[in-house]
């Protein structure tokens, strides 16, 4: 009955539900569970019943987080669109690269290695339908954790100064220690600037293709108004008030080009929009 359900009403609650108690009783075998919820997200990737299910199977199983990885990028390679793919690795990296860490305040962003995979694997995406959402949601995401690199660089020349004004350490130590922390700090900035600007150069590359397309030109204006204010343009030789101006022109671009949320673009380019989220968030 329980196989039989499922596949003709795949999003009913109770039937999900008893089948987790089913399973936590011990009456089930977890290697079929497995199979059978791939088979219903073969059927619709989007049913988030199913989603749910497959992590409480792979937790009872202790399935690695690496695995689930690669099954994600499994079913993006075959749907780009597929939005609860893309969202579940926003889960499993973290979860993957901060192992060690006995806290969720204690967080890391992911590795700049990954990042860079990460990135590689979106434009992909980009590249076959720069219109769909999904691909553009976890782009965000990928970015909140480059900024992230920075902030906590930021964090701790900050815990590092009030340390020594504390007179927590001893003077010599404590000045080493400071001139590690800006040492970290500017080495964070000038990762974080070729970053931003590597993400700006992908995007001129997809826009001299598609010149309308919307979401690269919006994620330009907010890449380079990333750049201007978080003082990263200098470095890369760039003149903050040009980028400024850049991100002017981009706005009334997409006014024009998407009326419907003029407003929205008024209010960006008057810098109402622009959001810098101190952790693993969004710009």
């Amino acid at each position: 009955m329980l196989k039989v359900v499922p596949e003709e009403n795949p999003k009913s609650y109770s039937t999900w539900h008893h089948r987790k108690w089913v399973v936590a009783q011990g009456l089930a075998d977890l290697s079929k569970e497995l199979k059978l919820v791939g088979s219903a997200l073969a059927l619709d990737g989007r049913n988030f019943h199913a989603w749910n299910y497959r992590q409480f199977v792979v937790k009872l199983m202790g399935v690695h987080a690496e695995e689930e990885l690669s099954y994600t990028s499994s079913l993006i390679a075959a749907d780009f669109s597929n939005y609860s793919a893309w969202h579940y690795r926003t889960m499993l990296l973290p979860r993957l690269y901060n192992e060690d860490i006995a806290t969720a305040s204690q967080s890391r962003p992911i590795p700049l290695h990954v990042l860079e995979q990460e990135y590689d694997m979106v434009h992909q995406a980009f590249a076959t339908d720069s219109a769909d959402q999904s691909p553009w949601i976890y782009y965000r995401w990928l970015l909140g954790n480059s900024l992230a690199h920075l902030s906590q660089a930021e964090q701790r020349q900050q815990q590092q100064q009030q340390q020594q004004q504390g007179g927590q350490q001893q003077q010599q130590g404590g000045q080493q220690q400071q001139q590690g922390g800006e040492q970290q700090l500017e080495e964070a900035r000038v990762v974080l600037g070729e970053v931003l600007a590597c993400e700006v150069s992908r995007f001129a590359e997809h826009l001299a293709v598609d010149p309308d397309a919307k979401w690269p030109l919006l994620m330009t204006a907010r890449l380079k108004e990333a750049q201007a204010r978080l003082g990263l343009a200098e470095g890369l030789g760039l003149d903050p008030a040009d980028l400024q101006q850049q991100v002017q022109q981009l706005y009334v671009r997409l006014q024009q080009l998407d009326p419907l949320r003029a407003g929205y673009y008024a209010d960006a380019a008057a810098g109402k929009a622009f959001v810098v989220v101190q952790a693993l968030g969004t710009v």
